[in-house]
């Protein structure tokens, strides 16, 4: 982090080696911009080997590039902790929701038993929630209720409908 606000002081600040190089930088920034982590590492390697080779070389360009290198690896860098904090998160959020489902699941199946006691409570483990979070307009617009009321309405509706085929 501390790399890349240095960066951005530093090319705030219009250095007079900033301007040689400005018409570069965009060049550098296309090569470097979407390249992991692991291929500026091997490329930081085979620039340093090229700066102390013996060839004629544009020093400049290379050492700017080199500069450069060493900003978008610290971007990498935290991109990828940035990437590992969101996957720590989503896992976070799955096991929450999985686990207020089973708290959910437990809730409705004593419910469900005793409306229909033929029923097998291996099935009613199983419901698939799917068709069921698909809301249409007119739903949107029905009342709020709290969840005691929601979980007999929907007991009442899933077995005790005399019209739905059981």
């Amino acid at each position: 982090m501390k790399v890349i606000c240095r960066d951005r002081r530093q090319t705030s600040a219009s250095a007079p080696e900033g301007r040689a190089v400005s018409s570069v930088s965009t060049d550098i920034n296309r090569l470097l911009g979407p390249k992991s982590y692991e291929e500026l590492e091997t490329l930081e390697g085979q620039i340093t080997r090229k700066l102390q080779s013996n060839d004629p070389i544009d020093v400049d360009y290379w050492e700017q590039l080199l500069r450069s290198l060493t900003v978008w690896k610290a971007k990498a860098k935290l991109k990828k902790v940035y990437q590992s904090v969101i996957e720590g998160r989503l896992q976070e959020l799955r096991n929450h929701q999985r686990d207020e489902a089973v708290i959910m699941q437990k809730k409705l199946v004593p419910l469900v038993v005793g409306a229909r006691s033929e029923a097998n409570i291996g099935d009613l483990m199983n419901l698939d929630p799917e068709p069921l979070l698909q809301l249409r307009a007119e739903d949107k617009s029905l009342e709020l209720m709290d969840e005691e009321t929601f979980l007999d309405r929907v007991v009442r509706f899933l077995f005790l409908c005399p019209s739905r085929p059981r």
